[in-house]
C-alpha cells in the first residue's frame, strides 16, 4: 500500500521565526558555497523522522530542493520538490505545482503550510479522497504533534 503524500512547507513550519530564533540558528551549507539559515525547534527533527516514516514527503516550499539540506541536517534522505510550477496569487502559488504533481491521481494527502491561500485551501476540501491542509502560523510544531 502506498504511503499518503505529505506536501511540506519549510518557512514557518520547519524553519520557525520567533524572538529566540538566533539562539536556535543552524547554518546549512550548500555544496556551491551558498548557505541557508534554519531556525528549528526541539520538535523539528522528531517531526521530520515521523513524517519520513509515515508519508511520501514532497517539498512544497520556496526552498525548493534546498529543503534537502534540512533533510540531511536531520539525517534523512532527500525528497523531491512538488512545486515545480510557480504561478497564481501570492498565497496560492504552490497550488498549480501540487495539482500537476497529483495529475489526476487521488491519493490520501496532507498539506502542511503556514501561508496556504483560500483558493488552495478550498481545492483541498473538494478532493474526492482525503486531502487536508493544515495551516501553521509561524509556530512550528508543538510537542503533542509528534513523538520524540
Amino acid at each position: 500500500m502506498d504511503k499518503p503524500i505529505l506536501f511540506l512547507d519549510v518557512d514557518g513550519v520547519l524553519n520557525v521565526f520567533s524572538r529566540d530564533m538566533k539562539q536556535r540558528e543552524v547554518l546549512l551549507q550548500e555544496p556551491g558555497g551558498h548557505s541557508h539559515h534554519l531556525y528549528p525547534t526541539k520538535f523539528t527533527k522528531p517531526f521530520m523522522r515521523w513524517a519520513w516514516s509515515t508519508f511520501d514527503v514532497q517539498w512544497c516550499t520556496a526552498w525548493r530542493l534546498d529543503g534537502n539540506l534540512i533533510a540531511k541536517w536531520a539525517g534523512l534522505p532527500d525528497r523531491p520538490d512538488a512545486t515545480i510550477c510557480r504561478s497564481g496569487k501570492m498565497m496560492d502559488w504552490k497550488l498549480e505545482g501540487v495539482q500537476n504533481f497529483l495529475a489526476g491521481r487521488t491519493p490520501v494527502c496532507v498539506w502542511i503550510e503556514d501561508g496556504i491561500g483560500q483558493e488552495a485551501e478550498s481545492w483541498t476540501e473538494k478532493q474526492p479522497t482525503s486531502c487536508t491542509s493544515t495551516r501553521i502560523r509561524n509556530m512550528g510544531f508543538a510537542g503533542s504533534m509528534c513523538s520524540s
